[in-house]
């Protein structure tokens, strides 16, 4: 407690700062992460260079849904993150054809995937997963960048584990925005 002399003040501004810092750092590790676009598999949603915030506590509330962007550990690379935006759900089935991704959910009719935040030109087609039904698992997710034909993601590496989704995604503006 403060009693107005100055070693009571020093040790009281010292407390404080204490406890700024050990809150703090519990937000950054827990609730919200800054991140930093490196590429352009995002692009136009994203941009290189791009600043974005990761709410780690998004999924302790309600699981990821289709469309999410998500920041994902690169099951390819130790440690690499990345950003990506969330195609298929567990237990659904996609199919590449014809430049269309039909999702076939666990229930209920297969539906061609809207994807409005795509360029008109995009190609989404990709090898070997073309004309071929992909289930994808419980607990993972199928996840594509938005730039299809630059874009490292579910197609080369398969579904992703919920263990390996950070948090979802937002740009700064929206954050400021809210």
């Amino acid at each position: 407690m403060f009693d107005g002399t100055p070693r009571s003040y020093l040790k009281s501004t010292l407390h404080f700062l204490i406890i700024v810092i050990i809150v703090a750092a519990l937000v950054r590790l827990f609730v919200v992460v800054p991140g930093r676009v490196d590429g352009v598999s995002m692009e136009p949603t994203f941009y290189d260079g791009q600043a974005f915030l990761v709410s780690r506590l998004d999924y302790f509330f309600r699981t990821p849904e289709r469309h999410d962007i998500v920041q994902l550990i690169d099951p390819t690379a130790d440690q690499k993150l990345l950003i990506k935006r969330i195609i298929a759900l567990p237990g659904e089935t996609l199919e590449f054809e014809n430049n269309q991704i039909t999702i076939t959910p666990i229930e209920g009719e297969p539906f061609v995937l809207d994807e409005p935040y795509l360029k008109p030109t995009t190609l989404t087609r990709r090898g070997a997963y073309e004309g071929i039904k992909v289930p994808i698992s419980d607990d993972s997710y199928f996840v594509m960048g938005d730039n299809r034909l630059s874009s490292k993601d579910s197609r080369e590496f398969g579904a992703i584990h919920r263990q390996f989704l950070n948090g979802k995604v937002y740009t700064i503006e929206s954050v400021l925005a809210r």
